[in-house]
């Protein structure tokens, strides 16, 4: 077997491992550009899969804990495949929420993603597209935009983002136990 590059414990993993030292600039990236896009008013979605370690690190947590984020689960067996794959999408949009879906159903899914199958499973499925883009559709129809106060949080956190005390800033601790607690509800069992 191949060793952890993560764990829950440590999800920013080996710093000196150079694929998940890349894959740590590759998180921040997408961090800073969400959090400018959302200073500037920009809705924003971003996915990863239900346990991905992405959920567990401080900046993402940070993000998600703005008043005025949403982080939405939906199983693609909801949605009509023969696998559970649950995912999580982080949004502005708040009229995903009613799209969230958790699989309850109670025998085993015909398929299990291994493999190959994991690969071949990599799009989204026609029906969450269709749920994204309603989501969406809906928010521009109603008018529906970034709040001022996520816009606020979003220029502050990155006014702090590279702070080395960044996790120990008290409104940005206030955020990351916000953001924690959404992971945590949401994989174990709550929608949205």
């Amino acid at each position: 077997t191949r060793p952890a590059l993560r764990s829950v414990e440590a999800p920013y993993g080996d710093p000196n491992n150079p694929k998940v030292a890349m894959g740590n600039r590759f998180a921040m990236l997408t961090v800073r550009r969400a959090l400018q896009m959302i200073a500037a008013g920009v809705h924003v979605l971003i996915e990863n899969p239900l346990m991905s370690y992405l959920w567990l690190l401080y900046e993402v947590q940070a993000m998600m804990g703005s008043v005025g984020m949403y982080l939405v689960r939906i199983d693609q067996c909801t949605v009509g495949t023969p696998y559970k794959k649950p995912q999580l999408w982080l949004t502005t949009i708040a009229d995903l929420q009613e799209d969230g879906a958790v699989c309850y159903h109670p025998a085993p899914h015909p398929e299990r993603l291994t493999g190959s199958k994991t690969r071949a499973s990599a799009h989204y499925p026609e029906r969450v597209t269709d749920l994204l883009m309603g989501a969406r559709v809906r928010a521009l129809h109603s008018s529906k935009t970034v709040s001022e106060a996520t816009r606020k949080t979003a220029r502050y956190l990155l006014g702090v983002f590279d702070d080395p005390e960044f996790k120990s800033k008290p409104f940005v601790k206030d955020l990351i136990a916000a953001g924690a607690e959404m992971v945590h509800r949401v994989r174990h069992g709550t929608a949205a």
